[in-house]
């Protein structure tokens, strides 16, 4: 690994045995084609940082190796997670941007093979603002409260 080259994770995932062995859906095939990128990218991958799952999407915190991927995360261990598609991470959006904001509290970036603009980032900014939306709003309410019960000590 040269001084510049980033160390990347390779996280595939299929849902089933038998989409395993679809050959769009394959995780052989989604390793090979994330495998293809971080090498056109200049990024090195260890053998014990390729991640794959045959599981749902559905609930994210069960699956082995996704847990696997978080910990050497955690353990800076890896500076760019390379997926096929966005939904081989989470099909449901709240996951995908939880997962990829655990990521990013790490300094760890997403990089998606098939995407052609930032999905996930656009994804993370979107959740930004709804949070943003609900701290105003509880600001708001916490306000009025405070107005009104000064207002009812006024009038007693």
């Amino acid at each position: 690994m040269t001084e510049t080259s980033k160390r990347a994770a390779i996280y595939a995932r299929s849902a089933t045995q038998q989409q395993a062995h679809a050959e769009n859906h394959a995780v052989v095939e989604q390793i090979a084609r994330c495998r293809a990128y971080c090498t056109e990218h200049g990024y090195s991958i260890g053998e014990r940082h390729i991640y794959q799952d045959l599981a749902s999407g559905a609930m994210y915190q069960d699956r082995q190796q996704l847990n696997g991927l978080l910990a050497a995360v955690r353990e800076h261990q890896i500076d760019i997670v390379v997926i096929y598609d966005a939904d081989r991470l989470s099909r449901n959006p709240v996951h995908l941007v939880t997962i990829i904001e655990e990521l990013a509290q790490h300094n760890v970036k997403v990089e998606i093979v098939r995407e052609p603009f930032p999905l996930v980032q656009l994804l993370g900014n979107a959740l930004r603002f709804v949070e943003q939306m609900e701290r105003e709003k509880k600001v708001d309410r916490m306000r009025r409260g405070r107005h009104r019960a000064k207002q009812q000590r006024g009038l007693q």
